[in-house]
């Protein structure tokens, strides 16, 4: 496990809440260019996806990720790693964002049962 992989379900939802602004910010510069499209897929399909797997994660009971909030949050990683792959292809100022995704659900992957 590397030093910025989250371990517990605290830092698994610092990490969504990380992704999640690095998304925001990305869609507010496509708004100030005038690419209302690009925004919009952020919050219409990416953004909603992390929001769902950050929910599940604050739920997450104090011993560990029960299996219900496990699938949650992996599909919603999931669901918003496709979306920003299908970003990074229109754009490549959205490949670090989707570094970031993949990494996490790498983690998630692996971590949670």
């Amino acid at each position: 496990m590397s030093r910025d992989e989250p371990a517990t379900a605290e830092e698994l939802t610092f990490a969504i809440a990380e992704a999640i602004q690095t998304a925001e910010e990305l869609a507010l510069t496509s708004v100030a260019r005038g690419d209302y499209s690009q925004s919009e897929i952020i919050s219409e399909r990416l953004t909603p996806n992390l929001m769902q797997a950050k929910m599940y994660a604050e739920i997450a009971p104090l011993g560990g990720v029960d299996q219900l909030s496990a699938l949650e949050i992996r599909n919603g990683i999931a669901e918003a790693t496709a979306v920003a792959s299908d970003l990074a292809d229109i754009d490549a100022k959205y490949s670090p964002l989707l570094s970031m995704l993949r990494r996490l659900r790498e983690a998630v992957s692996r971590h949670i049962n």
